[in-house]
């Protein structure tokens, strides 16, 4: 179920048009008190609604139509999205449906597991009490057990809207993991909000993934936008000395006929390519770690493989497996 807040009768019905393209059912909220827990909530940007919604609800969805500058709170709340465009929202709804598909199936898998173990447990309870039955009282010492002593993480992913999409509990596990993607961030954005998204953490690593939003949706030249990512580095490194950060390379697109070109805007491969070059030669420079995701992702054509993504920006499922699987390298 998807609830919907949005005041703009225009915005609230094409919003109401693509739910009902994507089969969701959906209401208006008329009260916070009746909303269901861990349903879908799309509303407007305002934080203290915003901040009411996440008490009930495990997906907040926040249409910032004017782009404001959004206070940082929002998003440093588990399953928090925003989007300008209304492709930007489908993606969204996308991920959040399969994602639920998959939570499921896990639980019913985790359910027969539980079940073979409560079985199992039986039979061994009844033959250790028959076994007991006919001991001779042997005395058994107990095992002493060593405390574990793996190492502490706190990883922190900085980013845009592909960190942000990015579920980080279903391929980390148990892992200390902090997500600060933020949809539509550019390097501008991530360098006002380096307090609140990054130092609060104390982080011990952290994967920054930046660049693509400044492509389209800015003025910077190429050395601008390395100049800044070199910037939130640097600033990483002098608030929290003990922190490694991993310099990600920006990821490739592909132009299709379904890809919308509001999210497509000016992002090429031939640019994408020159920007990754000057930022592996700005990371060597500076002794930055630097990982070339770029290349795993792509198709025999050298254009993103649609395999990986949704309409050809962002990632699916699969491609999150693929960046997962060479992050885990550095982890």
């Amino acid at each position: 179920m998807v609830y919907l807040d949005i005041k703009n009768q225009k915005d609230k019905s094409n919003i109401n048009n693509l739910l009902r393209d994507m089969n969701f059912e959906w209401e208006e909220v008329r009260s916070k008190k009746n909303l269901r827990k861990n349903q879908i909530v799309i509303t407007d940007n305002n934080l203290n609604q915003v901040k009411d919604y996440h008490k009930v609800s495990s997906n907040v969805i926040v249409y910032n139509k004017s782009k404001d500058s959004l206070t940082n709170e929002i998003y440093y709340q588990k399953g928090t999205y925003t989007f300008t465009i209304l492709d930007e929202l489908e993606t969204i709804l996308k991920i959040i449906k399969e994602n639920n598909r998959r939570k499921k199936q896990n639980y019913q898998i985790v359910g027969i597991f539980l079940m073979g173990i409560l079985g199992f447990l039986m039979i061994s309870t009844s033959y250790k009490a028959i076994k007991n039955t006919y001991s001779q009282g042997e005395s058994t010492k107990p095992v002493e057990i060593q405390e574990d002593s793996i190492k502490k993480e706190n990883i922190v992913f900085f980013g845009d809207s592909i960190t942000a999409m990015y579920q980080l509990e279903d391929y980390y596990g148990d892992l200390p993991v902090v997500n600060s993607g933020v949809t539509g961030n550019t390097t501008e954005d991530l360098l006002k909000d380096m307090e609140e998204r990054v130092y609060v953490y104390n982080p011990t690593k952290v994967f920054l993934l930046i660049g693509t939003n400044d492509i389209s949706s800015t003025d910077l030249t190429n050395s601008e936008i390395v100049s800044n990512i070199k910037e939130i580095v640097n600033r990483i490194h002098h608030n929290r000395k003990n922190a490694t950060v991993y310099v990600e390379s920006i990821l490739p697109i592909r132009n299709t006929v379904n890809t919308p070109t509001d999210i497509l805007h000016k992002r090429e491969n031939s640019r994408i390519i020159s920007l990754n070059r000057m930022i592996q030669e700005m990371c060597q420079k500076e002794e930055i770690e630097y990982i070339d995701l770029y290349k795993s992702l792509l198709a025999e054509d050298g254009e993103l493989n649609m395999k990986y993504s949704m309409e050809g920006v962002h990632m699916n499922q699969e491609g999150y497996k693929v960046i997962t699987k060479e992050l885990k390298k550095y982890i």
